[in-house]
């Protein structure tokens, strides 16, 4: 068989017997049947066409819900029970995930020698069958068929390839927000994919400005920011959504201390123009990280920022779309970056090791217990899946993980980068579902500081690094901001390299 096509000997199949995040058990002798997955059924309505009798034309075209993914797994009955046979058996039968990597060379009993995977996300058992278990005469092999579940769609990923995009901007680069919808061409425009746009942000320049692409890369414009911000003033942080059919708004963050309150800037052309917008009354107040803003929709927003050296961060909420913002709750020291997954249930963590929770949309925050090896560490990143599980990066290049809400805490490994000497920071932390995301991550490989893009399908289990093409000029934050809008597409900013910010790109 030629080598640009796989055959079924060619693949393995793994399974996270404990969930997303933890170790992938590979599952040696077994079969992967057919993986169905049902798009949901097409509906037409039709209406008479005036050219001529008995003719019709499409009026409209639906499509009904798309059912489960469905697969099976057949192996051997051996006489050590099978990790499919201890899931079955389990008595709370929770779902879990299993990958099936396809390569033609390498060994099969190790995780990332890939060259394709696909992920059934909460898979569950519906049946089992077993076949041959006894016979009267005959050798025929005793197996067992599971038949698996699974959410849809299934999740289709490949190694990707890191580029930088070609900009003009000359400072450096803080954070990145994806923008726009997945949609196709018709009556509300031209077709488009979640990550064809996107803005970005950079440090103290000419105004403040903002870097913006509406065509993956391709092109990327500069556009000042507002003028009434003083040259001398970073533009931190960037969030953006829908606010009505034609209209995006994003909304910047001021990311340098002043002698005036906390200030954001909101616009619905893409920069043209800006709005400023006051945000508390403590003089000096800023947004000091990329990750502190962050917007559900334009009822949902929340920032978070640092009062001064050492002093104490507060938390904002707007349900205005950014207009205004009341006060949520104070945290022990400045605060560096707040997510939540839907209106109720969010975290914000900060300087020495600060975490905060909240499960009733930031009306009261409780103070979880980080890792006791970081208490002294800055959090710079994290993001949260639910109530119980999240993950924080921090400045010294770690990540954290809990699945019992802080109870207890495991470091994820991350992998050295190739000549890399040390990891020195995790300054950003971003998931689109349990399985899939990706770190902004600061290296050195000796005296010279280099960025990456950390990439995962397995929930921060196992990690793939994509390096910068360069080290950085000065390198004081690395790679700042990494972004992703699909398990194949992501983007992340930073500092300069041969005087230029960059904007990486992670693609097929």
């Amino acid at each position: 068989m030629s080598e640009d096509y796989f055959s079924g000997d060619m693949g393995s199949i793994w399974v996270q017997p404990d969930g997303p995040g933890t170790e992938p058990q590979y599952l040696g002798c077994h079969d992967m049947g057919d993986i169905t997955e049902p798009g949901g059924d097409i509906t037409k309505r039709y209406c008479p066409d005036r050219a001529g009798h008995g003719r019709w034309k499409v009026a409209l075209t639906s499509q009904g819900v798309p059912a489960d993914v469905t697969a099976s797994i057949t192996l051997y009955a051996g006489s050590t029970a099978d990790y499919l046979q201890l899931l079955a058996n389990k008595a709370a039968k929770c779902p879990f995930p299993v990958y099936v990597h396809q390569s033609t060379c390498g060994r099969k009993d190790v995780f990332l020698a890939y060259e394709a995977g696909t992920l059934l996300q909460n898979c569950r058992i519906t049946s089992r069958t077993k076949t041959n278990f006894a016979q009267r005469e005959g050798a025929d092999a005793a197996e067992i068929t599971f038949e698996l579940s699974a959410d849809n769609p299934q999740t289709e990923y490949w190694p990707l390839r890191m580029s930088k995009l070609t900009t003009t901007e000359a400072q450096d680069l803080m954070d990145i927000a994806l923008c726009g919808e997945d949609r196709c061409s018709g009556p509300c425009g031209d077709a488009e994919e979640y990550g064809d746009e996107y803005m970005a942000t950079s440090e103290a320049t000419a105004l403040g400005e903002v870097v913006i692409s509406v065509d993956a890369g391709a092109t990327n414009t500069i556009v000042a920011g507002p003028a009434a911000w003083l040259i001398t003033e970073n533009i931190s942080s960037v969030v953006c959504y829908s606010t009505g059919r034609d209209t995006v708004r994003h909304i910047i963050a001021n990311g340098t201390t002043g002698a005036g309150t906390a200030e954001v800037a909101y616009s619905d052309n893409a920069g043209t123009a800006w709005t400023v917008a006051t945000v508390g009354a403590t003089v000096g107040e800023f947004f000091p990280w990329n990750g502190c803003l962050f917007a559900l929709d334009p009822y949902h927003i929340w920032g978070c920022t640092d009062t001064g050296a050492g002093a104490a961060g507060n938390i904002y909420f707007s349900s205005d779309s950014g207009v205004t913002w009341t006060l949520q709750a104070t945290g022990t020291d400045a605060l560096n970056c707040v997510k939540f997954i839907n209106e109720t249930v969010g975290l914000c963590v900060g300087d020495t090791n600060e975490i905060l929770l909240t499960t009733d949309g930031g009306a009261s925050w409780s103070t979880i217990t980080g890792p006791a090896a970081q208490n002294a560490v800055d959090a710079l990143g994290c993001h949260i899946f639910d109530r119980n599980r999240f993950q924080v990066g921090y400045e010294d290049g770690e990540l954290w993980r809990t699945l019992d809400g802080g109870a207890t805490w495991t470091q994820l490994a991350l992998p050295m980068p190739p000549l890399g000497t040390a990891i020195d920071r995790v300054n950003s932390v971003d998931y689109i579902d349990d399985h899939n995301g990706v770190l902004a991550v600061k290296y050195s490989v000796a005296a010279a500081l280099w960025g990456a893009i950390y990439r995962t399908f397995n929930g921060g289990q196992s990690w793939e690094v994509y390096s910068t093409d360069a080290a950085y000029d000065v390198g004081a934050i690395g790679m700042a901001s990494a972004v992703m809008a699909t398990p194949n597409l992501a983007y992340g900013v930073g500092d300069l390299e041969n005087a230029l910010g960059t904007i990486y790109k992670l693609s097929l």
